[in-house]
């Protein structure tokens, strides 16, 4: 077949997303198909057209808008990528597209498809995403950005209500994502929705040596909780931060690998509580293996969380997982779906400081007993090996786009 993936961020961009796409091309083209990527341009020096030493090829369009138009991006980017997408499927015959992306997405489906199926991928549902990010400050600049910044959510919101409605199929990777889309479009044909768990990358595994425990003047004996990601209010990093406080921290320290706009924040109040000895910012890191090599624990304290590949790449790595249990009201998470309690990590029923450093204590005290906690890592390393692969997520991709959903 002839394929492309669509997103309007791809590499030397990296994310959750931008990973997704490299992996399905890659393991689309092992298995025989012609694979595009389409893409925006980065920068005025990126390639019009790239051919990778996989095998697939990239394509990137011109794309750019004065910063103070932000907030109306979606549309402009809607009329871009349509006329790209008109252009593309005037030069070869498309049998898929799938896409990652709301406005492409929707461009995709405004264009004269025929019997191009159209495969959506959700990385998340907007309208429930949003929950918690404006926060409202006495700088009134930043009040209006994020006022600002909801309208061009809002706008992607509604791109991605009609293509859902819209598209031949939707592939999640997980029901906590199966049920918001339920409930977000009463009345969408459930048919349509299937839930492939995605892959994870081959690179993420033990490893034997770690130059980490050197680099951070760290004993071998100490229990490291991690975070990885985006050092953001939505992530609720400072819940984390304020649940470690409470813990008894003699043999633990707290690691958040990452960066983003409450790291200052975070400084000072380890700073105030005089843990800084305690609590280590490493900073963005590319490569993050080490890191969770490192790890006695991951922890995801978020309360919004599409899947969370981060938990993929802990397990993985032979790394037990913290995090909250998804309840279908203010705690909407796929970590339940993942992480079974006390086999591959400990789930906390209530999002409160309290209850989060009560799991954290209770899983503290878990891996001082050598034998259950390497137990415990085992069951990890298995479950990422067995269950989460891009060549099975690719292969029922395929079987998927094979059946009718009418």
């Amino acid at each position: 077949m002839k394929i492309i993936i669509q997103n309007r961020y791809y590499y030397p961009s990296f994310g959750g997303v931008e990973n997704s796409l490299y992996y399905i091309a890659c393991e689309l083209t092992r298995k025989g198909h012609e694979v595009t990527i389409l893409t925006k341009k980065l920068d005025k020096d990126s390639l019009d057209v790239e051919k990778t030493s996989e095998g697939f090829e990239i394509i990137r369009y011109d794309y750019r808008i004065p910063k103070i138009l932000f907030f109306v991006d979606p549309l402009f980017h809607y009329n871009v990528s349509k006329k790209k997408m008109d252009e593309l499927l005037k030069e070869k015959e498309f049998d898929l597209i799938i896409t990652r992306d709301p406005v492409l997405g929707l461009a995709s489906y405004n264009c004269k498809l025929n019997k191009i199926k159209l495969l959506y991928i959700p990385p998340v549902i907007i309208k429930y995403s949003y929950v918690g990010r404006i926060h409202l400050k006495k700088n009134i600049k930043r009040q209006i950005i994020e006022l600002l910044g909801f309208i061009r959510f809002y706008l992607e919101g509604k791109m991605q209500q009609i293509l859902l409605k819209e598209c031949n199929n939707i592939i999640v990777f997980s029901n906590n994502i199966k049920s918001q889309i339920e409930e977000y479009i009463k009345n969408i044909n459930k048919k349509k929705i299937s839930v492939i768990p995605p892959g994870v990358d081959s690179s993420f595994k033990i490893i034997n040596e770690n130059t980490l425990f050197e680099k951070y003047n760290l004993s071998k004996e100490t229990k490291i909780f991690l975070y990885v990601g985006r050092i953001v209010n939505e992530k609720y990093v400072d819940l984390l931060l304020d649940a470690f406080i409470k813990l008894d921290q003699d043999s633990s320290i707290l690691m958040f690998v990452g960066d983003g706009a409450e790291l200052n924040e975070l400084k000072r109040k380890a700073d105030k509580f005089n843990i800084k000895n305690k609590v280590v910012f490493a900073g963005y890191k590319k490569n993050t293996v080490e890191f969770y090599n490192l790890a006695t624990y991951l922890v995801l304290p978020t309360k919004y969380e599409a899947f969370g590949q981060v938990i993929l790449e802990s397990l993985a790595c032979g790394t037990p997982v913290i995090g909250f249990r998804n309840n279908k009201h203010d705690i909407k998470v796929a970590t339940d779906e993942i992480i079974t309690d006390a086999q591959t990590g400990f789930l906390c029923d209530q999002f409160s400081v309290e209850c989060l450093s009560k799991t954290m204590e209770k899983a503290l005290q878990f891996s001082n007993n050598e034998i259950e906690y390497n137990l415990m890592k085992e069951r990890c390393l298995q479950k990422a090996k067995k269950e989460y692969t891009w060549d099975k997520f690719t292969d029922e991709l395929l079987l998927l786009c094979g059946k009718e959903t009418d």
